[in-house]
Parts: C-alpha cells; structure tokens; sequence
C-alpha cells in the first residue's frame, strides 16, 4: 500500500525519470516523462520536461495509438521509440511547446 500512494501521489502520470547527460555538470536536470491516456480514448499523450519541475517549458506530443498497433495486435515499439525520441530531440533544441 505505501508503493501504491507512492505512485498515485507523488508519481502521479510520471513514467520515466532521467539523470543529467554524461558531460553534464551535476546541478544539470534529468528529463520526467509524463504520459496521458484516457479513458475510451484512441489519443495518447507525451510530455517531455525537466526532473524538477512541473510548470516549465514542456513539449506535449499527443499520438493515435492506432498508429503504432497492427490489425493483430502487435505494438511497433521501434515506431513508437523513433517518434518520442524525436520529441525528446526537440526538447533538447528548446523548441517548447507554447504556452496557453
């Protein structure tokens, strides 16, 4: 039970963490991942952002799961991979998303 308040409350939409590039000083952030997947949705969303912070520049990505699943079923997790690294890439660039 404390894992799972861990997870609910804290962790929250949080997939991945990431520690600093190698090369990088150690006051660097990592990236989080955060993801987004409604309920009776076919839209799934990626946010990439800093370790730390929540409120800063992000860059959000929504994808068509239809996209990366075979008419059997299979994921195409390569599909996938190649589509979020690019997200990460642009992240990386400070090609943030716009801010409401």
């Amino acid at each position: 039970t404390v894992l799972q308040g861990i997870v609910t409350y804290i962790e929250q939409d949080t997939i991945m963490l990431t520690e600093p590039k190698n090369g990088q000083s150690t006051d660097q952030e990592g990236l989080r991942i955060r993801t987004t997947f409604p309920r009776f949705q076919y839209d799934y969303t990626v946010t990439v952002e800093k370790a730390n912070t929540k409120d800063g520049p992000s860059v959000t990505q929504t994808y068509l799961i239809t996209k990366y699943f075979t008419e059997d079923g299979w994921f195409d997790a390569e599909g996938f991979e190649e589509d979020v690294t690019k997200q990460v890439q642009q992240f990386e660039a400070k090609k943030f998303n716009k801010s409401l």
